[in-house]
């Protein structure tokens, strides 16, 4: 409510943020490239101590871009939308509005909606089987102009880790190890083979490991739409929530209503789960231990310039 933003985002969400619109710019047709050649001159500009809690996010990128680049060159679909805003009606005067990272039709010219996010590690089926976000955008795709009375058949989704492959390491003996753990992928194992000169030949049973776990970094999973029952105890629970924000607001009250009826309460979301990523615990720890909020907000926080999409942040806005 007070439009604020963290100065320096948090690794995890600037570096989804970058990843997701490379993806969407090439999905589109673009060319990432020239989109990350903006991203490494302004991380050039940062002081050295930004750089160090940053790493070297541009290579790391770059190696991420490059590898899902090739692994999806021929996946064979069409997106006839990416980064789709929307804008539906939920209650007379109050609108339901997101963006779709995509939407996609299979070989079948079926619709699917896309769902790209970003990860230190690939989250198992709970955390598509919990998301709800998913279930109302499968609502909403078949009331928008562009797509209106189409089945939407279900969700995929399109995983990153944020965590480029590692590079094997070179033994002063002139070859490659060959650890049997080492969290890296067959294309940048074969890689790095062929910078030293080597002969893959001698790499057969690593590379045999590797070709085995083209899954550890990038994973694409189709999740059929869900049941309607599902999507409309989602949808009512969210029509409730924006109940809640306009009795909190005192819409559609009289101002003989303002004047004596209390404002509903806001209520705080403590939880380890919540706020281990959220971009705002800093300012309700301050308020928790009677700090100088006034201060935090001025050292860490700036108004918001623009909306930031990102996928690492787990749902907090503020």
């Amino acid at each position: 409510m007070d439009h604020l933003e963290r100065k320096l985002p948090a690794v995890p969400l600037i570096r989804g943020n970058i990843i997701h619109e490379l993806i969407s710019v090439w999905m589109s047709g673009g060319n990432w490239r020239e989109v990350l050649a903006g991203y490494v001159d302004k991380y050039n500009r940062l002081f050295m101590e930004e750089k160090e809690l940053y790493g070297d996010l541009p290579s790391d990128i770059e190696r991420i871009m490059e590898n899902y680049t090739q692994k999806y060159q021929h996946d064979q679909f069409e997106y006839p939308a990416v980064e789709l805003p929307f804008s539906v009606e939920l209650l007379p005067g109050v609108n339901f509005n997101g963006r779709i990272d995509a939407i996609m039709r299979d070989a079948d010219k079926g619709l699917w909606v896309m769902e790209t996010k970003t990860h230190k590690r690939l989250p198992d089926d709970d955390v598509r089987l919990m998301n709800l976000q998913t279930v109302l955008y499968t609502w909403v795709v078949p009331q928008l102009e562009q797509f209106e009375g189409q089945e939407v058949k279900g969700v995929l989704w399109n995983y990153i880790r944020t965590k480029p492959p590692a590079i094997p390491e070179l033994l002063k003996s002139g070859s490659l190890s060959q650890r049997r753990n080492i969290d890296s992928d067959y294309d940048t194992y074969l890689a790095e083979i062929r910078k030293h000169g080597l002969n893959p030949d001698d790499y057969a049973s690593i590379l045999s490991v590797l070709e085995g776990k083209q899954d550890r970094f990038f994973r694409r999973i189709h999740f059929p739409r869900p049941p309607q029952n599902l999507t409309q105890a989602v949808l009512r629970d969210l029509i409730i929530t924006a109940e809640e924000i306009m009795d909190y607001l005192g819409i559609g009250w009289s101002e003989y209503d303002l004047d004596t009826r209390p404002r509903p309460r806001l209520y705080r979301n403590l939880s380890s789960f919540q706020c281990k990523g959220c971009a705002y615990r800093p300012l309700c720890e301050a308020e928790l231990f009677d700090m100088d909020i006034d201060f935090v907000k001025k050292s860490l926080f700036q108004l918001r310039k623009k909306e930031n999409k990102g996928e690492s942040n787990n749902g907090n806005t503020g």
